[in-house]
């Protein structure tokens, strides 16, 4: 990506996750949870077999097997430039140096085309 910052493009914010070779999960499983890089440190200590709490991070395994608990929102942000909410339907994104936002429903508009 050209000049990629802190700017929320799909490429940014949803990067799949690929975990092969796991004998809890069946070939093929494709798991749909938001999840992100605060969850390796517990997806890594699940793989290793310890399973308990790990701060806010969340065992992905757990998470494609329905035995931890999906989270409703994920929070990102850069610096003190941009700052994203996203569920599984909207993306809401804050400019705190312009004080402006906005906001897509991913689900009715997946080209984010209205604010």
């Amino acid at each position: 990506m050209v000049s990629k910052g802190p700017w929320p493009y799909k490429a940014q914010l949803f990067i799949p996750m690929i975990i092969s070779n796991h004998p809890g999960l069946k070939k093929g499983t494709h798991c749909d949870a938001l999840c992100g890089n605060l969850d390796i440190g517990a997806t890594a200590l699940d793989i290793a077999g310890d399973t308990r709490a790990f701060g806010l991070s969340r065992s992905m395994i757990g998470l494609s097997t329905g035995t931890v608990a999906e989270r409703e929102v994920n929070m990102s942000e850069f610096g003190d430039s941009v700052k994203n909410l996203v569920d599984k339907q909207y993306t809401y994104t804050y400019y705190p140096f312009v004080n402006r936002a906005c906001m897509f429903d991913r689900v009715n508009d997946p080209r984010e085309m209205t604010n």
